[in-house]
C-alpha cells in the first residue's frame, strides 16, 4: 500500500561570480551624461569586451522608411511603414517585398511573437487604437492581416513587448496607463500604471519582467514592471537619452539594446549611440556607435550577436533613408551551467478526476559547479493536443549555491480541461527560450471521478528550509516519519508497527542504487527509530523504503551539506 506524502518542488537559481567587466555604467546617474569607466563583475558580460562590435553597411532596403513597426519572425525581419511592407532575409541579407498593413499608419509599436507580428496603435492625422496582426504565409516574406481587439485607448509611440508566452505587455503612448494582451483570448486587461506618463519609450521583456525606457521628453529613465507583484520600480538611468525608443529598442533573452534614436525633424538630435542594459546587475554599458547619427530608425536583434539598424532620417530633415547597418559582435547573453533538475512525484501514476484536482511533487535542482549561479525557474504543461499552458509557476529568479536546493509545490488542474495525457515540465534557465536543465512528469486527466471542484491552474508551495521539516506517511498498519528533513549530516527515521513483523529499511539514491540497509530483521509492535548518517555521502536526494510484513512505505530525504 503506497504511502501518502506531500512533496516539494524545487525552485532553482543561479548567479555567476564571473570575472570583472570594465564598462561604462549608469546607476543613479543624472539624465543625459556618461559616467566614467569602472570595474564591476557581470555574470552575463564577463567574457565580452566593450567596443568590440563592428558595424558594416549592407544592402539598402527596397523602400525608404521611418517611424515603422518591426519584428523578427523566423528567417525574416519584417518592417511595416505607412504604405509599404518589406522583409529582410536574415540568411541572404537581402530585402524582399512583404504585404503592407491594410490600415496605413506610422508611430506604431511592432511586436513579434512566435507566430505573428502585431502593430499596435499609431498615427494617421490623429492617434489610433487599431491592433493589426500579420501572419506569414509559410516561411516567406508575405502574409495575411487580421484586425484584433483594439488598444484600450487611442495612442501612438506605445512601448510594447511579448513575454514569450501568452501575453503582450504595453504601456505609455503619452500616458502612464499600462495593459497586457491575452493572445489566446484576444483581450486587453489593465495592469498597474507606470510611475509617470511616457511617450515613444522603448519596450523589452527580459528575465520575466517588462522594461520601459527612454522616450519623450528628454527621458533617460528605466522602469521595470514585475507581473508577479503587479508593481513598477525605477532602475538605473540610461547613459544617453533615447527619444524614440519605441522603434530602436531591442533585446535577446537576457540583455536590452538601444541603437540610435532621436527625432531630428521635431527638434531632438539624431543619435549614433549604442547602449546595453543588463537587468541582472541594473547596469548600462556603451558600445561601438553607429557610423552616422540617425533618428526614427528601427533596430532589431536577429540572433547570434547581430543587430540590424535600418531606415530613419539623417540630419534634421524629414527625408527618409533606406540605409541598412549590420552590427556584429554583440554579447549574446548565453551562459553554460552544469545543472540538473529532477521532478519526483511521490504517488504514481498521477490521476486527476473529471472534476479537477491537484497533485504534489518534489523537484530538486543540483548545481554541480563550484560557484553560485542565478537562473529563473518556471513550469509549464503540454496538454493532449500539444498546446502549451503556462508558465504555471514563475518565472522566478533565485540563487543556487553548489549542491542542492528544494521546494514543495502543489499544482491545481481545472475540471474544464480536456481528458487525456498531460506532460508537466520544470525548466531552469532564462525565460522563455534558454533552458539549462529541465525534467518532466506525466499525469492523466480522467473522464470520470468527482471531488472538490477546481477552476484554476495555480501552483503553490514553499522552499524546504533549514528548519526541521517532518514528512509523514500513513497506512492502516504502518506510520513513518523523517526528522529533520532536509538534514546535515544525519536524520532520524521513525516508524510504528501495529503488529510484530519482519522489517527491512533500505536507502537508495535517485539512480536506484542501494546506499545502505539500515534494518533487516524481526521487530516487535510499537514505535521504533533508526539514524541515517550521510556524512560520507554527497548532497542530494535519497529515498527510503520501509517494508514491514505486507506493508510498504517510502519517501524522499534531502541531504544538504
Amino acid at each position: 500500500m503506497k504511502a501518502k506524502l506531500f512533496v516539494l518542488i524545487l525552485i532553482l537559481g543561479l548567479i555567476t561570480t564571473a570575472s570583472a567587466q570594465v564598462g561604462r555604467l549608469a546607476g543613479g546617474l543624472l539624465p543625459g551624461g556618461l559616467n566614467s569607466d569602472i570595474t564591476r563583475p557581470d555574470p552575463i558580460l564577463a567574457d565580452w569586451g566593450l567596443r568590440d562590435v563592428n558595424w558594416t553597411q549592407i544592402q539598402d532596403a527596397l523602400h525608404p522608411f521611418s517611424l515603422a513597426g518591426a519584428g523578427v519572425l523566423g528567417n525574416y525581419l519584417y518592417v511595416f511603414d505607412t504604405n509599404t511592407g518589406q522583409a529582410f532575409n536574415i540568411t541572404t541579407e537581402l530585402w524582399e517585398e512583404s504585404t503592407p498593413a491594410p490600415l496605413a499608419r506610422w508611430d506604431w509599436a511592432g511586436v513579434a511573437t512566435e507566430s505573428a507580428v502585431y502593430l499596435i496603435g499609431g498615427y494617421n492625422g490623429g492617434d489610433q487604437w487599431d491592433v493589426q496582426r500579420f501572419t506569414p504565409t509559410g516561411s516567406g516574406p508575405t502574409g495575411t492581416w487580421t484586425q484584433m481587439a483594439h488598444y484600450p485607448f487611442v495612442a501612438r509611440g506605445i512601448a510594447a513587448a511579448w513575454d514569450g508566452g501568452n501575453y503582450i505587455y504595453a504601456a505609455g503612448g503619452y500616458s502612464e496607463q499600462a495593459f497586457k494582451y491575452d493572445i489566446a483570448m484576444n483581450v486587453w486587461t489593465e495592469i498597474a500604471p507606470m510611475p509617470g506618463s511616457r511617450g515613444f519609450a522603448g519596450g523589452a521583456f527580459v528575465l520575466g519582467k517588462l522594461y520601459v525606457l527612454g522616450g519623450f521628453a528628454y527621458s533617460a529613465q528605466t522602469w521595470e514592471y514585475d507581473p508577479g507583484s503587479n508593481t513598477w520600480q525605477t532602475k538605473a538611468y540610461m547613459p544617453q537619452y533615447v527619444f524614440l525608443g519605441t522603434f530602436c529598442t531591442t533585446f535577446n533573452d537576457s540583455l536590452i539594446f538601444t541603437v540610435g534614436g532621436g527625432d531630428a525633424p521635431d527638434g531632438t538630435p539624431p543619435s549614433n549611440e549604442v547602449q546595453i542594459y543588463n537587468p541582472l546587475t541594473d547596469a548600462w554599458y556603451v558600445e561601438t556607435p553607429l557610423p552616422v547619427p540617425v533618428s526614427q530608425n528601427i533596430a532589431r536583434w536577429i540572433g547570434g550577436g547581430v543587430i540590424i539598424s535600418a531606415g530613419g532620417c539623417i540630419g534634421s530633415s524629414w527625408v527618409m533613408q533606406d540605409t541598412t547597418w549590420k552590427g556584429v559582435g554583440f554579447p549574446t547573453g548565453s551562459l553554460s551551467y552544469n545543472l540538473s533538475v529532477t521532478l519526483v512525484p511521490f504517488t504514481q501514476p498521477i490521476q486527476i478526476p473529471a472534476s479537477g484536482g491537484s497533485f504534489s511533487y518534489y523537484a530538486f535542482a543540483t548545481n554541480n559547479d563550484a560557484t553560485n549561479h542565478t537562473v529563473q525557474l518556471w513550469t509549464k504543461i503540454i496538454d493532449p493536443t500539444g498546446s502549451v499552458i503556462g508558465p504555471c509557476m514563475g518565472p522566478a529568479m533565485v540563487t543556487l549555491p553548489p549542491g542542492t536546493r528544494g521546494w514543495v509545490r502543489h499544482q491545481n488542474i481545472p475540471g474544464e480541461w480536456i481528458p487525456g495525457l498531460y506532460t508537466y515540465i520544470a525548466c531552469a534557465g532564462i525565460y522563455p527560450g534558454t533552458v539549462y536543465a529541465s525534467d518532466s512528469l506525466q499525469f492523466t486527466k480522467s473522464t470520470t471521478g468527482d471531488g472538490p471542484r477546481v477552476s484554476d491552474w495555480s501552483c503553490t508551495g514553499e522552499e524546504i528550509g533549514d528548519t526541521e521539516t517532518t514528512l509523514i506517511t500513513h497506512n492502516s498498519s504502518l506510520i513513518t516519519s523523517v526528522m529533520p528533513n532536509p538534514f546535515n549530516p544525519s536524520t532520524a527515521i521513525s516508524y510504528q508497527l501495529s503488529a510484530a513483523s519482519h522489517v527491512s529499511l533500505r536507502i537508495f539514491d535517485t539512480a536506484g542504487r542501494l546506499v545502505t540497509e539500515l534494518i533487516k530483521g524481526w521487530r516487535d509492535a510499537g514505535a521504533h527509530e533508526v539514524t541515517f548518517d550521510g556524512s560520507g555521502l554527497a548532497s542530494g536526494i535519497y529515498v527510503y523504503r520501509l517494508e514491514a510484513g505486507q506493508y510498504t512505505a517510502s519517501g524522499k530525504m534531502v541531504l544538504m551539506k
